[in-house]
């Protein structure tokens, strides 16, 4: 019965899947065949006091149009709209008729007044594609209900009256109104009229950082003229609009209008506020890498709290990084500038997606607490003159296996490596100070290695419960130069079996290595190392152990010596 309502459901399931398939197909094939859509128009013509321009004749050009209008402003329209008593027009771009073999047309929409050699033209020309919904804003600089005034002319004679016969008049006779030279002449060509504004020069500035005002130094506009010709004109009669810098945009463009005729401007503002050399703010930016500018000294606290770009190149010059500044950005990757000076605690906290950090250009001491704790780091280059990492800086780093701590290294402060993936961790022999639960809870951690040369003055100090919690440990090697080993160094570690301590340890805390499976116990110094014992116990060793090895003309003092003298029978 089982199996048949299995069966029964199995194929069920099947059918659903196939009727889910061809609908997702169905919707593939249709999104690649989406039918274009029309465009409209929506155009504005407002007088010179900002009023509604009704019941107003505007022209319509296309590109062939428009190349005609820069050329003789009476040049014939495609179409003759008129505007609706709000001073506006709608029209409607069909696709058969304006997109079937481009998906990107101009229009031009136009007022004209008066008669060759005395008119007035307004325009304003825009890119339009399938299914864009524009509005157009046109603003007349004269009243076009009042026409242009008609030349002067004498007043009808009366034909009652008889006409006395005109003399003949002398063509060089500058007062005859037929002379050539006449400079009120009326066959004398009018004067050019503006047909459109052309950019001469972009501005200087073509990109700002969020909060910063827009600058047209170096801006240069020029005027198209009927004749032909290119004329500079004033920029205080020019008109930019469409500027913000209040959000990032990699192509902004702005409108540029004189006497109603318009061109545009690009600028990019960047997702970077900077205030005074300090950069404050990052806005998303989509991923990528984002390279900040010279001139930045310092990144605030919080500056770029989850920031999503994935790399970052800081500028030489840059000093300081604030407390918190990265935290839980999207990097994959940290290289620090060699002029930086200082770092914040918790400067890349909860970079996940973090997987490398090289310090080595910097000339950092001391790395600050938890600078990249919870992070995904897999490799970490030090920079050569560390001596000091900080209070958890590397807690959770669930991706970090392999580590060589620097020769340098003097200090490794509380929990710095605590519940890390670390699985080989190599310190230097000469370090002064591992403190309390630095490798606390690392489950994978197999081994601990040594480097380097063994410092002529040993004073190294290996603090308690410095790898409790390690089940993994296979091989503990402990640094040469440790003279103070503490409490509860392997607590609950059952697979180090044996343990060599160096020449130059002088003293081992209460229960140092209780409560582990050594067997085996190697003691390079002379002299028994002082203990720390508890009502007169020192529970230095398990009581498993099987052999303390010695030096040779040692092993009556060790049988002797407090503490030591628990494990007299196996010291040898």
């Amino acid at each position: 019965m089982m199996k048949r309502d299995f069966r029964i459901a199995y194929s069920l399931l099947g059918s659903l899947c196939l009727v889910l398939a061809a609908a997702l197909l169905t919707a593939c094939k249709n999104s690649k065949n989406q039918p274009l859509h029309e465009a409209t128009l929506t155009v504005s013509i407002l007088l010179p006091d900002g009023t509604p321009a009704a019941e107003l004749p505007v022209l319509l050009f296309d590109e062939t149009g428009k190349t005609a209008l820069d050329k003789d402003p009476f040049a014939a329209p495609l179409a003759t709209l008129t505007t609706d008593k709000n001073g506006t027009l709608t029209y409607t771009m069909e696709v058969g008729r304006w997109f079937a073999n481009s998906t990107q047309r101009e229009l031009t929409f136009a007022v004209r007044t008066g008669e060759p050699g005395n008119h007035h033209l307004w325009s304003v020309t825009r890119s339009v594609r399938p299914g864009d919904a524009l509005e157009l804003e046109l603003r007349l600089t004269a009243d076009p209900s009042f026409p242009s005034e008609p030349s002067e002319s004498s007043e009808p004679s009366d034909p009652s009256e008889p006409s006395e016969p005109s003399e003949p008049t002398n063509p060089t006779d500058p007062t005859d109104p037929t002379d050539p030279t006449d400079p009120t002449d009326p066959s004398e060509p009018a004067e050019a009229l503006l047909t459109g504004i052309t950019l001469q020069q972009q501005p200087t500035k073509t990109t700002y950082n969020l909060g910063e005002p827009l600058d047209l130094t170096g801006l240069a506009v020029n005027g198209l003229y009927s004749d032909g010709s290119q004329r500079p004109l004033a920029l205080d009669a020019v008109r930019v609009e469409g500027f913000t810098s209040a959000a990032a945009a990699d192509a902004l463009t702005l409108t540029v209008t004189y006497e109603g005729h318009q061109a545009t401007l690009t600028v990019r503002v960047t997702p970077l506020r900077i205030e005074q050399g300090t950069l404050t703010e990052i806005q998303p930016v989509g991923g990528g890498e984002l390279v900040l500018p010279e001139g930045i000294t310092a990144v605030a606290d919080r500056a770029a709290m989850f920031c999503d770009t994935t790399r970052i190149v800081f500028p030489e010059g840059l000093r300081s990084i604030g407390e918190m500044a990265f935290y839980g950005a999207a990097l994959t990757e940290v290289v620090l500038p060699s002029t930086l000076q200082s770092l914040g605690q918790e400067a890349f906290y909860q970079c996940t997606s973090l997987r490398r950090a090289d310090l080595s250009r910097t000339t950092f001491t001391t790395l600050p607490p938890r600078l990249f704790a919870n992070t995904g780091l897999e490799e970490v280059v030090w920079p050569a003159t560390l001596t000091e990492i900080g209070r958890q800086a590397f807690l959770g780093t669930s991706r970090l296996t392999t580590l060589i701590l620097p020769s340098s290294l003097q200090t490794l402060a509380l929990e710095a490596f605590r519940e890390s993936a670390i699985q080989s961790i190599t310190l230097p022999n000469a370090i002064r100070t591992v403190e309390s639960r630095a490798f606390y809870q690392c489950s994978l951690l197999r081994e601990v290695l040594t480097t380097g040369a063994v410092p002529a003055a040993p004073q190294g100090t290996l603090e308690g419960s410095c790898f409790v919690h390690c089940p993994a440990l296979e091989t503990l090697t402990l640094p040469e130069g440790l003279t103070t080993l503490g409490s509860n160094l392997l607590g609950g570690n059952t697979r180090v079996e044996a343990v060599h301590i160096p020449a130059a340890v002088t003293h081992i805390a209460f229960g140092a290595f209780d409560n582990t499976a050594i067997r085996e116990v190697t003691v390079a110094a002379a002299t028994p190392p002082s203990v720390e014992t508890v009502v007169g116990q020192w529970y230095g060793f398990p009581s498993g152990v099987t052999v303390i090895r010695v030096p040779a003309g040692s092993a009556e003092a060790y049988r002797t010596a407090e503490g030591w003298s628990a494990f007299a029978g196996v010291i040898e």
